[in-house]
């Protein structure tokens, strides 16, 4: 299984080491996890982030 995040804007505290736990348990199952930033990709890099939805069995929006 191949799991894509997509984080919409920074997430810090309480939410972030949740999310940090989540992420580590699904890598430990050896799910493949891929997160992308979407607040430092700049206009000209969102047909990478398309393209890289397809790839995945699972898109997350965070």
């Amino acid at each position: 299984m191949k799991i894509l995040y997509l984080i919409k804007e920074k997430i810090d505290g309480d939410l972030a080491k949740s999310f940090n736990s989540v992420v580590a348990a699904q890598k430990s199952e050896g799910i493949e996890v891929l997160i992308i930033n979407l607040w430092e990709i700049d206009s000209n890099g969102y047909d990478s982030v398309l393209d890289k939805i397809f790839e995945y069995d699972k898109t997350i929006c965070v």
